[in-house]
Formats: C-alpha cells, structure tokens, sequence
C-alpha cells in the first residue's frame, strides 16, 4: 500500500537544508519499502567547474605558491549532488543511508533492514523521512515512494 508519493524538484538555494515527509501508519505492516532516486548524481561541468572556482577563491590563499595548480586540479574534480534520507518513527531513530547512490530502495522490517537502517517491527504511528540535502549544486529532480506490506 502506498502512504506517501512525492515528486521532487530542488536547486542549490536548497543546499544544506532539511525536508521532512510525515506519514501516519493505522495499524502494524510487516515492512516499510522506501524508493527514492534523483538526477543527475554528477553535476555538470560547467557549473562544477563554477563551484570548484568558488571554493578555491574561499579557501586557498591567492598568495599560496601553488594556487594555479591546485585551481586547475580543481577545475576537473568530479562535483556530485548528493541528497541521503533518514526515517524516525516518532521518538524512535529508525536509521540513515548516507551515500553518492541516486537511486536507492530500501527496506525495513523486523527481519531485515537495508544498510543503515535498524531492524524494527513496523509498528502504527507517525513516521519521519527527512531528506537532506548534503550538496546540492544544480537543478535536481527526483520521485520519492513509500509503501507498507
């Protein structure tokens, strides 16, 4: 049974911060399936290439002898958007995955939990599902899907 269904569409305002998706179980499941991708995973590279620009500007030193070839280094560093999730059953931490994976299904039940996540009975209640935005550096659209067993 589906319990929560999201499109997702974020940009770098959104770096950084946190949303919270509530949901309310009426009853015990025997499992809680979260599927959730975005894209793209690499952010371009002309905006990675902007990104990199402004972070050597923040933190080397102009006068450090090397700042051209470390600048350059950076020019070509791979840039990643990076968003990880996180599931809390009212005052009880479920887990996090926290990963570069874009496209991610997780499972959760008192049997088996996907890596990062605490084997749990699936119990009635609210339930949590932050998403955090660990970097965020372009345009970002996803789907989010919650079922129950």
């Amino acid at each position: 049974m589906k319990v929560l269904a999201e499109k997702l569409k974020f940009d770098k305002k959104d770096n950084k911060t946190h949303i919270r998706y509530n949901f309310k179980l009426d009853r015990e499941y025997k499992k809680i399936i979260i599927k959730f991708n975005y894209s793209p995973s690499v952010v371009p590279k002309n905006i990675a290439r902007e990104v990199a620009k402004r972070t050597a500007e923040e933190y080397i030193p102009k006068d450090y002898e090397n700042y051209k070839m470390v600048y350059d280094i950076m020019a070509d560093f791979r840039v990643l958007n990076i968003l990880t999730l996180s599931l809390s059953r009212e005052d009880e931490f479920i887990g996090s995955y926290h990963n570069e994976n874009n496209n991610q299904e997780l499972i959760i039940s008192e049997g088996y939990s996907s890596l990062g996540f605490n084997k749990t009975r699936i119990y009635d209640g609210e339930y949590i599902l932050t998403l955090s935005f660990m970097n965020i550096n372009s345009e970002v659209i996803g789907n989010l899907l919650v079922e129950v067993e």
